[in-house]
Parts: C-alpha cells; structure tokens; sequence
C-alpha cells in the first residue's frame, strides 16, 4: 500500500511539473481498491501523501471512463483487460450504451489457474467466459463494427504480434489483432515458461508471466 500510495504521490508531483493546475488532478482507484477491505484506509493513505482525495469508483463507471478514453468513431466496442477486472462497453457519439465490469483480470485469473500448460488452458477459458457471458449476454445482442482495447495487455499482445524489437507505443497503436491471432497467442503462450515468453520479441518482460492469461481473457 505505501508502495502505491508514495508512486501517486511522484505522478502528483509530476502532474504539477508538467503544467496542471490545483483542481485539475483527480486520482482514481479501481478493481483492487473495489475488492479490498481495507480500500478505504489505502484512500487515506494516499489523500495524507498527495492532498487529493482519492475515488474508488465503481466498475461501470471505469467501463464508462475507459470507453470515453479508448473507443473510435461510430458504433463501436471497448476492452480494458486490467490485473483484478475487465471492463467491456458499446456505444456510439461519444457516449456506451451499455459498459460492465467483468470480475475476471489477468492477475485474478494467474491467481485462480495458474498454470496454463496441460488442461490449465481450458479451464481458464472457461472460466474467463462463463463470467464474461453472465455481465455481457444482454448487451451482446448488436455487436459494434468495431472493438477497440485500452491497457497493458492490448499493447504487450500487439508488441509480441508485430515482434518489435523493443516496445513503441506509437507503433501498435492502432495495431488490428484479428480473432485467430489472438487464439493462436493464447495457445502459445499457454505452453511457453515465463524465461521462454520474456525472449519472445516484443514482449515487456514485467508482463511475460500474466500475459499468457490476458490472452486468454480476450480470446
């Protein structure tokens, strides 16, 4: 907690560095805020070290936020894979019509089956969809023309698919990840060990041992 709380603190600071005016800044807590029962100390803990309150917010308003932040023009679709949740929404001018948060993240997911090899990768396909379909099913019904992903695992499973030599974020930026890829990634990176999917290109290697399961959230 205090780890979190003082690198806020140095984001803080460097908000104000960069320009940004007192009142401007708002800091946001998500899913493992959400889950933790002791959310609200970490919130005084941080709002001690920076002056800010800090707001936990809901997940169908991360959704909504991340939709707001990520989706293109149009009708279109959101993914935010995040380490505790994983927030899904469609909408159209700038606004979802429907965005839920979905309690399956990469890091919840490593938790629960954390091994991929053997039938470790069924099982956490189906768990990762049975929760997905449970939150998704109603607002599912008119699928956008396009889906749009936010958030580490959509840039680390583009960078392994470009095989950058080192990670660019303008680069995959807009990188399209067609449905098949993904499911072949998932499957690879199921059989790979953490040393064996840290020497793949264009992997960040703080991600090589939950990234395999974020893949599997997407698939």
């Amino acid at each position: 907690m205090m780890g979190t709380a003082d690198a806020v603190a140095r984001f803080v600071k460097a908000a104000y560095g960069a320009g940004v005016a007192e009142g401007n800044l708002h800091i946001l807590a998500t899913s493992a805020a959400r889950d933790a029962k002791n959310g609200e100390e970490f919130a005084e803990m941080v709002e001690a070290m920076c002056g800010i309150p800090i707001d936990i917010i809901t997940g169908d308003e991360e959704a909504r936020l991340s939709f707001l932040g990520g989706a293109g023009v149009g009708y279109s679709g959101l993914v935010d894979i995040g380490g505790g949740s994983t927030e899904i929404a469609t909408g159209g001018g700038s606004r979802p019509f429907h965005a839920v948060s979905v309690q399956v993240g990469a890091v919840r997911l490593f938790c629960e089956v954390p091994m991929l090899s053997g039938d470790g990768l069924e099982k956490a396909y189906a768990l990762a969809k049975e929760r997905i379909k449970a939150e998704w099913a109603e607002a599912s019904a008119i699928p956008p023309s396009a889906w749009y992903m936010v958030g580490g695992t959509a840039t680390c499973l583009a960078s392994i698919d470009m095989q950058l030599a080192a990670f660019d974020r303008d680069a995959v930026d807009g990188h399209a990840l067609a449905r098949k890829n993904v499911e072949n990634w998932a499957r690879r990176l199921a059989r790979l060990t953490v040393a064996e999917r840290t020497a793949l290109p264009g992997m960040l290697p703080t991600r090589a041992d939950i990234i395999g399961h974020g893949a599997v959230i997407l698939w």
